[in-house]
């Protein structure tokens, strides 16, 4: 599990504390994936996304990469959204329309939902399940230890999942945090295995 929950409606002053396993996610192992995926609820896509040009998109990029597995795939999605030659990071951007993944692919800015949705319905129409997961950034470090995460913490990211692994997060999103790069190509986000409290703020 990798989900905090209130037991109250408000998040503020909460702590907790967790133990993770460093090498259970790794580029191999990702790489070796192979099995059964979940529900097909994780491959749809709206009626108003352009399909067509968000899935040839999709091709291109992992053509361009020489990417087939799963994994190669989704390393060839995240580092072409976290280009700074393609993509603007800019958490003022307005996007309208019912297609918010083609007004975000033809203005070139957003933030971190723009760039998680994108990343998400690209691996779909790649046939990878994928799901966007919404939580919080790593917060800061305090003089006792503990890290304080407050609402500007707040970040969404895309999870694709992994037979034999399960959900895992990957990090389109330029300058986002808790990301441990394996490789000059590869990123697999592992916590900082921290305490925290939650701030209001």
């Amino acid at each position: 599990y990798d989900e905090v929950r209130s037991a109250t409606s408000s998040t503020a002053g909460l702590s907790y504390s967790l133990v993770y396993a460093a090498d259970w996610i790794s580029a191999e192992r990702l790489a070796a994936a192979s099995g059964e995926d979940p529900g097909d609820e994780y491959l749809r896509v709206p009626d108003a996304l352009d399909s067509d040009r968000v899935g040839a998109l999709a091709r291109q990029i992992a053509a361009d990469a020489s990417a087939t597995s799963r994994y190669e795939i989704a390393v060839a999605l995240q580092q072409y959204l976290r280009d700074p030659t393609e993509f603007v990071y800019d958490t003022s951007a307005v996007l309208t329309g019912g297609d918010a993944v083609s007004a975000f692919l033809d203005s070139r800015r957003g933030y971190c939902q723009q760039f998680a949705t994108t990343m998400v319905m690209m691996a779909r129409l790649m046939d990878i399940p994928a799901r966007i997961g919404v939580g919080f950034l790593g917060g800061s470090r305090d003089p006792d230890g503990l890290y304080t995460v407050v609402g500007g913490n707040a970040h969404a990211w895309p999870e694709l999942y992994f037979p034999g692994t399960g959900w895992v997060r990957f990090e389109p999103t330029p300058g986002a945090g808790g990301t441990r790069w394996d490789s000059d190509t590869t990123s697999v986000w592992v916590p900082d295995g921290w305490s925290a409290r939650i701030a209001d703020g």
